[in-house]
């Protein structure tokens, strides 16, 4: 059995890791809120508790497991980004590097004690070294460009729609082929923690102390991995049915498995009918699928519970206007943008809306007011584009598209709709070169809405006619 200084030191550096998890998340959801999706804050993700985050196998057990077997810190949660709702391909490169940058954050604020010149061997200050280098190497090991890390993240959306599809299948075995890479390779092990001891000593870390907590976290290895092992089963025993329900279903949506996600989505709010996350969720599933009617009445019981959830009324009122409850969408619109008056997303769904009932003169209004809040607004240009080609203006419908796709050069929809165009002008050739790429990008997209499914269909009867 190790002692008491070590027990401190590994209960300290585990609550610790758990905290910097959170600390790394919150980065991902805050600058995908400021991106465009607001669907994080209904998900509970703008905030720094652990139950929004944490899945007890995923979050404790296995990097725990990692942490004492090699000491490499492996990250341990996810939040769920709608990257659809991004504004450009930068803002998903920013999403992805926001964690790395928030962990690297926590590894400072944890080494501000020791440039005061601390150097005594107290246990706290030796735990407190070992988890800024834990802290560090979670930095550098997610800036790692392997698929399901975020550095992959950050280089994602530039990389040509070929190489995105044959890195695909390391996705789900990223982790353990990098974990064993640094295991059973000397020489990648030794470059990784040279490079971590190079960044601490930079920012001040002294690596003596680090290796000594190290050596104190190790005394309690055995029992704490033991403990953690018993802890989450008892946990996992006792803890509430709605949240069991709810962590079934966001593993099945990690997966993609939506259908069954709802059913699990479903539980959980029959357990617990003012479950708010799991209806926010449930709904935004519901709407993905295409259950139109379910997802309307699920979005208003998660109304019901956050009436000032502007994200809710905004995807009540797209739900509306596909229904073509006119009355209904517009107030839903206008709500919204009592809650958010300077959000480019509504002015561009409600033009959608507008564009759906052939109101074009209405729909390009709320596209130009979208822009003149954010000149560079993808979705806006694209549909004001389509608007402007239902007018007959397809000159400049072309010129708002071909905008679109030079700010985000992987927009599926705008292939699609510039084909269109093109193909009406009798530029077959261009058009045959759009609607290829629509097709290789949609089937790049994972989880597809129905509206996108029906899109790829068309895109791809489309281009069967042309090459006929």
């Amino acid at each position: 059995m190790g002692s008491q200084a070590g027990l401190y030191t590994a209960l300290l550096v585990s609550f610790g890791w758990i905290l910097s998890v959170c600390f790394h998340e919150f980065g991902h959801a805050v600058v995908a809120y400021l991106g465009g999706d607001t669907s994080v804050k209904d998900k509970g993700y703008l905030t720094l508790n652990p139950l929004k985050y944490i899945d007890p196998n995923t979050s404790i057990t296995l990097p725990i497991v990692f942490l004492l077997l090699g000491g490499i810190a492996l990250p341990g949660a996810a939040v769920y980004i709608q990257t659809d709702r991004l504004r450009s391909p930068l803002w998903r490169s920013a999403v992805s590097l926001a964690g790395p940058l928030a962990t690297l954050l926590f590894a400072v604020l944890l080494l501000i004690p020791f440039w005061f010149g601390i150097d005594q061997k107290s246990w706290l200050w030796l735990a407190l070294a070992f988890l800024a280098q834990l802290e560090i190497s979670a930095f550098l090991l997610n800036l790692i460009p392997i698929p399901s890390f975020d550095g992959f993240g950050i280089l994602e959306p530039w990389l040509p729609e070929q190489v995105r599809t044959q890195l695909e299948p390391l996705r789900r075995y990223g982790t353990l082929l990098l974990f064993g890479l640094l295991w059973f390779y000397a020489p990648a092990n030794r470059a990784f923690w040279g490079t971590v001891d190079l960044i601490g000593v930079n920012l001040g870390l002294p690596i003596e102390l680090a290796e000594a907590g190290y050596v104190l976290f190790r005394e309690w290895s055995t029992p704490l991995l033991l403990g953690t092992v018993v802890i989450v089963a008892i946990a996992r025993q006792l803890i509430t049915p709605h949240k069991v329900a709810f962590e079934a279903g966001s593993r099945l949506l990690q997966q993609g498995k939506l259908e069954k996600a709802i059913a699990q989505y479903d539980k959980a709010v029959n357990k617990k009918p003012d479950f708010y996350e799991a209806l926010a969720v449930r709904s935004y599933l519901l709407q993905t699928v295409g259950r139109y009617k379910d997802a309307e009445s699920s979005y208003t019981q998660a109304i019901a519970l956050r009436e000032d959830e502007f994200g809710l009324y905004v995807n009540r009122g797209i739900i509306s206007a596909l229904l073509n409850h006119r009355t209904e969408a517009l107030a839903d619109f206008d709500k919204a943008l009592s809650l958010q008056p300077d959000s480019p997303e509504i002015y561009t769904q409600r033009g959608c809306a507008y564009l759906e009932w052939k109101a074009y003169e209405a729909a390009i209004a709320d596209f130009n007011q979208a822009l003149a809040i954010d000149p560079d607004y993808v979705y806006a240009f694209n549909h004001r584009g389509l608007a402007r080609a239902s007018q007959g203006d397809r000159i400049e419908a072309l010129q708002d598209i071909s905008h679109a796709l030079e700010l985000e050069p992987g927009y599926a929809e705008a292939y699609l709709n510039r084909g269109q165009i093109r193909l009406e002008l009798g530029a077959q050739e261009s058009a045959r070169l759009d609607l290829t790429n629509a097709v290789q990008l949609f089937k790049q997209m994972r989880n597809k809405d129905i509206l996108a499914l029906e899109q790829e269909r068309q895109a791809q009867s489309l281009l069967e006619k042309l090459t006929a």
